[in-house]
């Protein structure tokens, strides 16, 4: 049952003959993949003020329950997912104090 034993994969050598020696090496950024909690993050969402306050509840409440069952298995415990629904809300509350506002000018219009 058993067939012939699998050979260990190994990495392919360099072609040593087709390395420029003469070019600097490239140099790389490595930045932290984590945040800490109370770290500000900046606004990643996408046209967030083309959505509707439907659409706006709707993402929010979806990433609140993705943070309630997976966060905590996150690799940064749901910082990004945290500052995400932040984004959200504050667009929500934006959203619904500029409606506020318009209903009292159309109140103080009538009266």
């Amino acid at each position: 049952m058993n067939g012939p034993p699998q050979q260990r994969k190994r990495p392919i050598p360099p072609d040593w003959d087709t390395i420029p020696y003469d070019s600097p090496a490239a140099e790389f950024v490595v930045k932290p993949s984590t945040m800490a909690p109370d770290q500000e993050c900046q606004s990643f969402v996408p046209r967030l003020e083309d959505l509707k306050d439907d659409e706006l509840y709707g993402h929010i409440r979806r990433k609140k329950n993705l943070l309630d069952t997976a966060g905590r298995n996150l690799p940064d415990r749901g910082a990004r997912l945290r500052a995400s629904i932040r984004s959200y809300e504050d667009e929500f509350s934006a959203v619904q104090q500029k409606v506020d506002e318009e209903q009292m000018e159309m109140l103080d219009e009538l009266l």
